[in-house]
């Protein structure tokens, strides 16, 4: 079963692949494929949006724990995602 924090983590690392695919000219990626991230990622949800989802679900005990805003235990890998990703969010 996917946990909260794995859906949160693995929607931003798909951002950040969409992202990459999309605008990386030093790295060969067929046109097809760049074409397709690029119509992706227009609607993909940025970092802040998934930021807020998850604070929202987390704040509202009524609705899904689809996300998290942050990790249980000591662990940083998703806080390093959301920073990742902040530079994409615009």
């Amino acid at each position: 079963m996917t946990m909260p924090h794995e859906r949160t983590l693995s929607m931003l690392k798909t951002l950040e692949l969409l992202n990459e695919l999309a605008n990386r000219a030093d790295i060969h990626i067929p046109e097809e494929i760049r074409i397709r991230a690029q119509r992706l990622i227009r609607h993909f949800p940025r970092g802040r949006e998934v930021k807020l989802l998850a604070v929202y679900m987390e704040q509202n005990i009524a609705a899904p724990q689809l996300f998290c805003s942050t990790e249980p235990g000591n662990s940083k890998s998703l806080e390093s995602a959301f920073l990742c990703v902040k530079k994409l969010d615009y």
